[in-house]
């Protein structure tokens, strides 16, 4: 199961931009974010995209899902990412003795990296609240809550793959529904390794939105190409 957290509404500096929106259904390319995340999916394996239930689809997005056969998952407004994820493999009733793969509905890969059991993490160097891998096997992921002041390389980028989907539930459930926690319980229980990537996208602000919209572009339509502010 590939499955896209996008249960919770976009930032207000996003909702400014454009309206009060999931990040999968932000802009890119003149497409929808999600119709570049299902192409992250391996074949053969079926696409879920959670959403608020507040928010309602317009036809003309109904019949991209319908196209990119995605099945959408309403999960409740205002819980949180643990809760969340849970709400939304319990809804889905797939096979819970599967890999689940887990992608941030901000984010965006050129290509996924291989393996079972990881945390995907990138370099960053903007000062947002992000989660971390340490070195600490007992809280091995927790909140940064500081202020970066140069590049930090050990970022979780949004990128998850886990072998024991049931063993997952179970320990985020144990955890009060609280997501890092859960992750880190998983870690004790199987074990989980961070693998480094360069190719992350991050639209989650309006800073990196705008910054990878910039890199996209190059990426994909332009032998060379320079986009300043």
């Amino acid at each position: 199961m590939f499955l896209i957290l996008s249960a919770a509404y976009v930032g207000q500096e996003l909702q400014s931009e454009f309206g009060k929106i999931p990040p999968s259904f932000l802009p890119l390319g003149n497409r929808r974010l999600f119709e570049h995340q299902v192409q992250l999916a391996p074949s053969g394996v079926s696409v879920h995209l959670s959403i608020p239930d507040s928010y309602q689809i317009s036809k003309t997005d109904f019949k991209l899902l319908e196209k990119y056969n995605i099945t959408i998952i309403r999960i409740p407004d205002d819980i949180s990412l643990g809760a969340s994820l849970i709400a939304a493999l319990n809804l889905s009733a797939q096979d819970l003795n599967t890999p689940l793969h887990v992608l941030y509905g901000d984010t965006l890969f050129s290509e996924l990296p291989e393996g079972d059991d990881l945390v995907c993490v990138s370099a960053v160097s903007d000062s947002y609240n992000w989660a971390i891998v340490t070195g600490d096997n007992l809280n091995w992921l927790q909140d940064s809550n500081i202020q970066i002041e140069s590049e930090v390389k050990n970022v979780v980028n949004g990128y998850f793959k886990f072998s024991n989907t049931r063993q997952l539930m179970r320990s985020i459930t144990q955890s009060n529904w609280d997501f890092l926690k859960g992750l880190n319980c998983y870690h004790q229980c199987i074990g989980l390794t961070s693998v480094s990537s360069d190719n992350w996208l991050d639209f989650g602000h309006v800073n990196t939105y705008y910054r990878s919209k910039a890199n996209f572009t190059t990426q994909r339509a332009f032998n060379e190409l320079s986009i300043n502010s």
